[in-house]
């Protein structure tokens, strides 16, 4: 089960068109059957999110499945649950990679929380959990739980890894910038 918007795919409102999140189609090339049953799973709406997959995927070679805002339960603060267990799959094989914790903690061990992306080019996300989920398969992984809690895990850390050091670099960058208001230039 795949998330489409900061997961996929960015849409710019100003500009009124999207943008593929890097990786995106060798993503979906590299897992797509006999890996694995690709769902797009999205809290948009139909017609949104369909504009964009017709695009995305046109001859449905690679998402075999697409569910949209109204297969989400809504909760009382406004959430769009994905509940895996209303799609008739067995919980023990199936993962969703979203960029939004909450929509799947239903079944919290069966998802990845990717990091939300809105433009960087230089994002690697779906690189690095194609690697892993390839590596699932591959392994003839039983049940994908426990491995999903060990991949995030370690892929929580390096995120935090990466924000820190983004952190420090930004720090120096303005302390460098303090220390040099005020010289002469020439």
């Amino acid at each position: 089960m795949l998330d489409l918007d900061e997961t996929l795919v960015h849409f710019e409102a100003a500009e009124r068109k999207f943008r593929l999140r890097p990786g995106c189609l060798a993503f979906l090339r590299a897992l797509a059957h006999p890996y694995f049953e690709i769902v797009v799973f999205t809290a948009a709406s139909q017609d949104y999110a369909d504009f964009i997959l017709n695009v995305l995927d046109p001859d449905r070679n690679f998402i075999l499945h697409r569910l949209y805002r109204q297969h989400t339960l809504v909760t009382d603060e406004g959430i769009y649950l994905k509940d895996l267990s209303r799609l008739g799959r067995d919980l023990s094989k199936t993962i969703i990679v979203d960029n939004i914790r909450e929509n799947f903690e239903k079944q919290d061990a069966n998802g990845i929380e990717i990091k939300t992306w809105i433009g960087d080019p230089h994002d690697r996300e779906l690189d690095v959990i194609a690697g892993f989920l390839r590596g699932v398969v591959d392994a003839g992984v039983k049940d994908v739980r426990p491995i999903v809690k060990m991949f995030r895990e370690q892929y929580e850390k390096e995120l935090q890894r990466e924000e820190q050091s983004a952190a420090a670099v930004t720090e120096e960058m303005a302390n460098k910038s303090i220390r040099t208001k005020g010289k002469a230039s020439v």
